[in-house]
């Protein structure tokens, strides 16, 4: 695995974390068990991301900071284009 590859699967990670955060907000108003809802949400938000990075750190500890760039690049991006970022003055 190179670095490219690496920061690919930080982004499908990335994804993965704010698309379930996305559909969670979405139907928790209609959910009957809302606290049950967001703590599965969050809960398997958490393992699927952990999976992620843990299954990238035994390929080696030099494609971890590839991998974290990538999902930090996909978490701005969405917090600009979905969550309306307001401009700091």
């Amino acid at each position: 695995m190179n670095f490219a590859s690496a920061a690919l699967v930080g982004a499908v990670a990335a994804l993965a974390c704010f698309g379930g955060l996305w559909f969670t907000i979405h139907r928790v108003t209609r959910a009957p068990f809302r606290p049950f809802l967001v703590v599965g949400s969050s809960l398997a938000r958490l393992a699927i991301v952990g999976a992620m990075f843990l299954a990238l750190s035994r390929e080696g500890i030099e494609l971890l900071l590839p991998a974290l760039g990538g999902f930090w690049c996909v978490r701005a991006c969405v917090m600009i284009c979905v969550g309306g970022l307001a401009r700091v003055r």
